[in-house]
Parts: C-alpha cells; sequence; structure tokens
C-alpha cells in the first residue's frame, strides 16, 4: 500500500526552491487533497489501471513503485503551478492625487515552468506506456488538453501511442 501521505515531503520538494516555502499557509491536508487528485488524473489517464484508493485510510493498494508516485507528484505539481499561474497579480497600480505607484509581475516564467511540468508528464506517460503495456493506450488528458486551447488555440482531446 501507498500512503499519499508520504508524498507530501516530495511534492513539497518539487514545488519549492531549497530552504523556502512558496506554500506556506497551505496545510499538509491541502497537500494530501492535491495528491489524490493528482492520483486519480493519472488513474483516469490510464497510466495506473489496477490501482485503487481508499478514502478512508487514504492508501492506494497495490502499492505504487517510486516511478509512478513521482508521475503522481508531477500530476500534482502541474495542478498547484497552474492554480498559481491563474492567481497571479501581472499588474498592481495605485494612485493617490499626483503620485502612483506600478508594479508588474510576468507570468512568462510561470508559464515556462508549466510547459516544462506538463512535457516532463507527457515524457513520462510515453515511457510508462512503452515499457509496461502491449499494444496502444488511449490516454484523454484533459488537463493538457485545455491548456493547449487556452494557450495556443488547439483542441485535441484525445492521444494515441502505439
Amino acid at each position: 500500500m501507498t500512503d499519499l501521505t508520504d508524498l507530501v515531503e516530495p511534492l513539497k520538494a518539487q514545488t519549492n526552491v531549497p530552504g523556502a516555502d512558496a506554500l506556506a499557509d497551505a496545510t499538509d491536508a491541502d497537500y494530501v487533497l492535491r495528491i489524490t487528485n493528482a492520483f486519480w488524473e493519472a488513474y483516469l489517464d490510464r497510466v495506473i489501471p489496477n490501482a485503487t484508493y481508499d478514502e478512508s485510510a487514504g492508501v492506494v493498494t497495490p502499492d505504487l513503485p517510486r516511478d509512478l508516485q513521482q508521475l503522481v507528484i508531477i500530476y500534482a505539481a502541474c495542478n498547484i503551478v497552474y492554480n498559481n499561474m491563474v492567481n497571479v497579480q501581472t499588474l498592481f497600480r495605485a494612485v493617490a492625487g499626483p503620485v502612483e505607484y506600478e508594479v508588474q509581475k510576468a507570468a512568462s516564467l510561470q508559464k515556462a515552468l508549466l510547459d516544462q511540468l506538463y512535457a516532463r508528464k507527457r515524457d513520462l506517460i510515453k515511457e510508462l506506456i512503452a515499457e509496461n503495456r502491449e499494444g496502444s493506450t488511449t490516454v484523454f488528458d484533459n488537463v493538457l488538453a485545455r491548456d493547449a486551447a487556452f494557450c495556443y488555440g488547439t483542441s485535441s482531446y484525445v492521444t494515441t501511442w502505439t
């Protein structure tokens, strides 16, 4: 069995630089929720087809090997970075009489990080499918498709690897 709470620290390491906590207000329960959702995304993508999740115990059976645990962490990290990117205020402007103050934050860095995480996720899924399955596998990846449609105007909701 894989206890999803054991993946909290690796997820924090994936989403933070060493010595910093960008999500200091997030609790371990918040991280476990993201990890649980990431497990179900991987399950729906048919990357982890034979696993079950016990909601009351918070464990996945059978035990996930380390490579699948890392893939679940990457799924969760994609979700965290995406939500952080959506919530970034790119422009703040204040005017008080003749005095103006303006700060701009570029979202391009977070977009690049998100693209890198998604590319890594796609590569890992391809490798896992090539190593562990025969024939072709169809993956419905709504997160990537939604982001691609939003960012690039493309909408391929079904991808098939052989």
